[in-house]
């Protein structure tokens, strides 16, 4: 897990920062007004046909959110 979130989205970052703070892939969706589909997305391995790249948009509304907790 890497230490400074703000360095970027990957998909395991995304995956560590959710568990670090202990919120679902629901809820990422929620906060992000993404749906829960494309949020699993996000999480998925780059090798695989359904990932998609999370946009830096959201991954700056995650932070912001995470920041105010």
């Amino acid at each position: 897990m890497i230490e400074n979130f703000e360095l970027g989205y990957t998909p395991n970052n995304l995956k560590a920062l959710r568990r670090r703070y202990g919120l679902t892939q629901q809820q990422v969706a929620d906060i992000t007004a993404s749906t829960l589909k494309t949020a699993q997305k996000w999480e998925t391995s780059p090798n695989m046909s359904s990932f998609a790249n999370m946009p830096h948009t959201k991954w700056l509304k995650l932070l912001e959110y995470l920041k105010n907790k």
